[in-house]
């Protein structure tokens, strides 16, 4: 979709950011998961704090896809 990623070189140089970044996505899917939502409207708002932290973290760890 859109091209392929790769992990930029920060993953390797700023090892203990990156870290952060993944323990950031554990905490906010482990809030998601415990909202327990049974409908999309409840998943929302939980949701779009995963995918958010997701984003930031491609944002500043992958390249771009071509």
């Amino acid at each position: 979709m859109g091209g392929e990623e790769k992990a930029k070189e920060t993953v390797w140089s700023d090892r203990e950011g990156f870290n952060q970044k993944l323990a950031e996505f554990s905490d906010a899917l482990a809030v998601a998961m415990a909202a327990d939502p049974q409908s999309l409207e409840a998943l929302e708002p939980a949701a779009g704090n995963v995918f958010k932290v997701c984003k930031s973290c491609h944002e500043e760890y992958r390249t771009p896809g071509e």
